[in-house]
């Protein structure tokens, strides 16, 4: 009898550490999943971020107004109605030479004149090539981008009805 007790107790023991054993293998098994689950996610939050960084759009940054195109892509037209007012003309090169345009990755977009005025607004791409500058007012102004280059950037205003803008076309230089 007291051997039958003992294979008893051996089995019972030997039962009860395989279950210990199982329990414990199973807890290293969720733990190596999980570490490897985070890793993969971490990886792939990293990458995505990364792929954000270099696949920035070539609007984003700051755009200086090139000077030197203020009268030179105005039609005749407009030059000889500045011209008998030269108050205005003045006021338009004002508000013109020295701004600068700011594009962010998050759709801001800031304009800073040289007096220090400034504006924001929200700027965003309709079929790649207009430019949607929504300011808080609910205007919306549009511009189809005719160059973009890393350092260049040229503007052409669309207006809408019968609107005529000053100048054809609104040349810029990145920062």
């Amino acid at each position: 009898m007291p051997t039958m007790m003992l294979l008893q107790i051996t089995i019972t023991t030997i039962k009860d550490k395989t279950r210990y054993t199982m329990k414990n293998i199973y807890k290293n098994q969720f733990i190596i999943r999980t570490s490897a689950l985070l890793c993969i996610l971490f990886f792939a939050l990293f990458n995505t971020s990364a792929q954000e960084t270099t696949d920035e759009h070539p609007l984003v940054g700051t755009w200086s107004f090139d000077p030197n195109s203020f009268e030179i892509k105005m039609s005749a037209n407009s030059k000889m109605q500045l011209d008998t007012i030269p108050q205005v003309k003045q006021t338009f090169k004002t508000a013109y030479n020295g701004r600068k345009e700011t594009f962010a990755p998050d759709g801001t977009y800031s304009v800073v004149l040289a007096d220090g005025r400034s504006a924001l607004a929200k700027w965003t791409l309709q079929n790649k090539n207009i430019l949607l500058i929504s300011h808080p007012d609910g205007f919306v102004q549009q511009n189809r981008i005719s160059i973009l280059t890393e350092s260049k950037l040229v503007l052409v205003p669309i207006g809408s009805g019968d609107t005529k803008h000053l100048m054809s076309e609104l040349h810029f230089i990145k920062n």
